[in-house]
């Protein structure tokens, strides 16, 4: 078969192909490389009106112009390329753990693959760019086989993002903003951060307060430093602490807090920006009396926490 050549916008084709289950059809165009799309039954009457001019040209045009994307194709990814990615993951504990659910071919296998993904924010994203890469492979593929040979925009080169650097930027911000606030009596680094992962999904600390009236003030920062861990889609946690080595809770996610307001609220007693969700969080008293890194009112360091978090907090060994 002879093959012709055609740019297409791939974007557009995987959108069609994902709507392929809408109640419209697409067709691509086989001499512009456009991709149409055409009312399908049932429709949204206005919507169809605004197809008609693609829909009277696809209908008058010669037999061969318009190939369906409503095809059969399966654009899944095989468990062979899902060994492929896990072959990427550093962590060799995570590894296993893809490995496992890859090699377990019952049913569901897929999806507990992906539950495992998703529980790394770093591999999270690494996956939806694999994903989306491949996807766009087995579409060329399919067009191939129809005896057209497409050239596309090749997606961006996936960029680890630094995610550490841009948690502990946020964590020094936040350590400076409270600081000052009478009644804290000592702040520290808890959590992933405070080991060599390389993509921590949240940062964590934990502050050690005198009375309650200051926890607005801090869930205040708080809530900034959470807007900035969700800038990489990452999350942030200000645990708080009693100085007799109590766990409280953490500050509350929301700036108006209130009985009653939120019905997401999971806390004991909510109002008063503490967020006592103490069924589904808690602290141990050991990582209270002694968490991996105190960061003031003086350094303290137990651990063998990463030199990129002293380097941050300007502690030296």
């Amino acid at each position: 078969m002879t093959k012709r050549t055609l740019r297409i916008d791939m974007d557009d084709l995987e959108t069609a192909f994902d709507l392929r289950d809408s109640p419209f059809t697409y067709v691509l165009d086989t001499e512009t490389g456009k991709c149409l799309t055409l009312p399908g039954d049932p429709y949204d009457s206005e919507l169809a009106a605004e197809m008609e001019e693609d829909a009277a040209l696809v209908e008058s045009a010669p037999p061969g112009r318009f190939l369906s994307l409503d095809t059969g194709e399966d654009l899944r990814l095989s468990s062979d390329e899902a060994r492929q990615f896990a072959g990427g993951v550093h962590d060799e504990g995570l590894r296993n753990r893809m490995n496992r659910a890859i090699d377990d071919r019952h049913r569901g296998w897929f999806r507990r693959f992906l539950d495992i993904v998703h529980t790394e924010a770093g591999e999270s994203e690494r996956w939806t760019h694999f994903e989306r890469q491949k996807r766009r492979e087995k579409i060329a593929g399919y067009l191939d086989s129809e005896g057209l040979r497409v050239i596309y925009e090749p997606l961006p080169a996936y960029t680890r993002i630094d995610s550490r650097r841009h948690l502990l930027e946020g964590a020094v911000a936040f350590v400076n903003r409270v600081k000052g606030i009478r009644g804290i009596e000592r702040i520290a680094l808890i959590g992933s951060v405070a080991t060599l992962k390389r993509e921590p999904n949240n940062i964590d600390l934990l502050l050690t307060i005198a009375t309650e009236a200051i926890v607005p003030k801090i869930a205040e920062a708080g809530r900034k430093l959470k807007g900035h861990a969700q800038q990489l889609n990452r999350g942030a946690n200000v645990f708080l602490a009693s100085t007799t080595g109590t766990y409280l809770g953490r500050t509350c996610p929301w700036r108006e807090c209130a009985p009653g307001i939120r019905s997401r609220c999971e806390a004991d007693h909510c109002g008063g920006h503490l967020y006592d969700d103490l069924k589904v969080i808690t602290l141990p008293r050991p990582l209270i009396a002694s968490p991996p890194l105190e960061i003031w009112p003086k350094a303290v360091v137990r651990e063998d926490v990463p030199e990129d978090v002293l380097t941050a907090f300007g502690i030296v060994r």
